[in-house]
Formats: C-alpha cells, sequence, structure tokens
C-alpha cells in the first residue's frame, strides 16, 4: 500500500526537522511505501532549508513551494493535489508521532473502506506554568469523536476537493463536509503536541480557533458539541477546582475578542504563536 503524509509548514526551522524524523522513525505494516510532501508557505526562516537537507539524507521526502504566505488551506489543496496516493495523512510541522501512530491510522483506514478519514489524537506535553497547563490540556481531557483534529489524521483522496481559501480551522471545515458518520477517531494514532507557553500566545491561539468555529457554524449551520464541563469537574483535583474560574474567565474574554475580530483578513485571525513549538 502507498500512502503520503503531507505537512504544510510556515516558519517552523524549530520543529520540523523533529516531526520529520519522528514519522521517519515509524514502523509501518508490510508492502507499505511511504512519501513525504512539506509545502513551505512563504517561510522567511530556514524551513526550506532544513527540509531540502531531510530530503536528500532520506529520499522519501519532496519540498513544495508558495513564494509568499497563502495560508494553511492553499498548502492543504497543494498537498491534496500532489499526492499521487489513495490515502493521504495530514500533520503538522510541529508535533512529535508516537510510536505505532502512523499504522494504526493505515489499520483502520483499511479495516473501514467505508470511512471517508480516520482521525488522530494530539497529547499535549508538560507546559511549565502549572495554570497555563491546566487550560491547555483542559479540552484534551475529553473524547474528540464528534471531530477531526488538524495534529494528525488520515483522508481518502478526492473525499474534499478543496479547502475555500479563507477557511479558519480546516480540521472543523472537513468535519463538517465529510459528515460525522463518514469519519472515525482512532485513540491509538497519536501525536505530542507543545500548547502555548505564555498567556498571550494562549489568547492569540484560542481566539483563532473561537473565529473558526464561528465561521463553520455560520457556513454549514453546525451546533456546537454539548458540555462536557460538569462531567469533569467530578474528575479535577482540589488544586485543579481552582483553576476553573480562571479559565472560564480567560475563554469568555477569548469569545469576545473572536467575535469582535469576526471578518477581519485570514492573516490578521491566523497569528504565529511562537511559543507553542517543539525546541
Amino acid at each position: 500500500m502507498d500512502i503520503t503524509v503531507a505537512i504544510p509548514a510556515f516558519n517552523e526551522e524549530q520543529s520540523i526537522e523533529k516531526t520529520l524524523r519522528s514519522i521517519e522513525a515509524q514502523q509501518l505494516p508490510k508492502e507499505t511505501n511511504l512519501a513525504i510532501l512539506v509545502v513551505d508557505d512563504g517561510s522567511s526562516d530556514r524551513t526550506a532549508e532544513i527540509v531540502g537537507a531531510l530530503s536528500k539524507e532520506f529520499g522519501n521526502i519532496s519540498l513544495l513551494s508558495h513564494e509568499t504566505r497563502k495560508g494553511k488551506p492553499a498548502g492543504w489543496n497543494l498537498l491534496h493535489k500532489t499526492a499521487a496516493t489513495d490515502l493521504i495523512i495530514f500533520t503538522d510541522a510541529d508535533v512529535i508521532m508516537k510510536r505505532g501512530a502512523l499504522s494504526s491510522l493505515i489499520e483502520t483506514a483499511k479495516a473501514y473502506p467505508k470511512l471517508l478519514a480516520v482521525g488522530g489524537v494530539g497529547v499535549p506535553l508538560k507546559t511549565r506554568n502549572r495554570f497555563l497547563h491546566f487550560i491547555n490540556s483542559f479540552p484534551y481531557r475529553y473524547p474528540r469523536e464528534h471531530l477531526i483534529t488538524g495534529n494528525l489524521y488520515a483522508i481518502r483522496k478526492g473525499a474534499v476537493a478543496n479547502i475555500p481559501a479563507q477557511i479558519i480551522n480546516e480540521d472543523d471545515y472537513l468535519s463538517e463536509t465529510l459528515g460525522r458518520e463518514r469519519f472515525a477517531i482512532d485513540e491509538q494514532a497519536q501525536v505530542m503536541i507543545r500548547l502555548p507557553q505564555t498567556l498571550s500566545d494562549y489568547i492569540k491561539q484560542k481566539v483563532r480557533i473561537y473565529c473558526g468555529k464561528a465561521q463553520t457554524a455560520r457556513m454549514f449551520g453546525a451546533s456546537p458539541a454539548p458540555s462536557t464541563l460538569p462531567r469533569l469537574l467530578f474528575s479535577l483535583s482540589l488544586q485543579e477546582l481552582f483553576y476553573v474560574p480562571g479559565y472560564l474567565a480567560v475563554n469568555l474574554y477569548c469569545r469576545i475578542k473572536a467575535r469582535l475580530m469576526m471578518g477581519r483578513e485570514y492573516a490578521e485571525i491566523w497569528k504565529p504563536i511562537k511559543t507553542g513549538k517543539l525546541s
């Protein structure tokens, strides 16, 4: 079986080598041929240089480039168009694949041919500040069977023709376009992710996410998933319970700011999160 791992990248010199090496280290099912495509979205750092060097080392990595930044949807579309395989596995340029992640996705996709996509799971690395770690990791404590997450997912080529240029959250868009009965989440397919290490970066990321969710709701008339906060409260330690009011206050601020930012240009909403990169 031939598969392609597709990676959109913008200014990822801190992390992309670790990401690519973690992919190359995966143990794949027998008779699986792996190709890796990276699209450099007009980076101003050494992203393209690093990918070029690794392509010489491994031989199965190809670099695509945009001369100027066009955004993640444009990168997704180019990767999807270029991939020559029926199954494409998209992942981010700042994650570390855990052992067995790729093989699990591949085997699940093979076992359920009627599924158009199979999502993986992000596992947050520890944040130094305890409060930040809590608000960063809290959303990852509940199952995400209702949504594909952009950290890692496999999709069959042609399941979605393209993603419109102004889409903010491509994973939410894909989830709604595919239909929730046409994809599944594979809890064994895991990638380690580094979340924002400062409150300002957390707010930037969260505002972008809320803008994207509002955009998706307007496009599809989608209703948000029911809140699991009441149920999760019973699983928290006493110290974590003290963090809940702060979590709610920060996220309320982010929701309000997102509402005020709706309608602005893509680049204003999608701001780089410097402290969320692997180092």
